[in-house]
């Protein structure tokens, strides 16, 4: 097996910090201490690599260990099978639910450009779509319309 690197399209801006709720910073508070007594535990043996998530020596993990690894958790939670990329995906789509503005999706996902978020991850929910219709028609002016004697509407 091949040594694991950083992939080509990595740059400087893939690395950029990024947002986090509250509770996702508590999870890697813990997950740096457990990191933490892991190198004390490796001793010379640890690798600074500088990266969160790690061997239990500090080595790079391995992409096919990684996907292993997710597949078992889905599977104990009795999750349906999931790729990890799929999870980006939905990420995205789950955004667009909340009422993120796609401009700040792209951002987060380290896309050149909306646009290629909007054509790639921007699945419209049913719910969405319903939600725009009502929307869009709460701020149409109704009672004066001259269609509305057409429509049999009297009020």
């Amino acid at each position: 097996m091949g040594v694991p690197r950083r992939s080509a399209w990595i740059d400087r801006d893939s690395e950029a910090p990024v947002a986090l709720d509250i509770e996702t910073v508590a999870v890697l508070r813990t997950h740096r201490a457990r990191q933490h007594r892991e190198r004390l535990a490796a001793g010379p043996a640890w690798e600074r690599t500088g990266l969160a998530f790690t061997t239990e020596t500090g080595g790079r993990l391995h992409a096919a260990d990684v996907t292993d690894h997710y597949r078992h958790l889905t599977a104990q939670a009795e999750l349906p099978p999931i790729r990890l990329h799929d999870l980006r995906h939905g990420a995205a789509t789950m955004g667009l639910a909340a009422g993120v503005q796609m401009k700040v999706i792209s951002s987060r996902l380290r896309h050149s450009s909306p646009h290629f978020t909007a054509r790639y991850y921007g699945d419209v929910l049913p719910e969405l779509s319903h939600a725009a219709a009502e929307a869009t028609a709460a701020i149409v002016p109704r009672r004066n319309h001259p269609n509305r004697l057409a429509y049999g509407l009297t009020e």
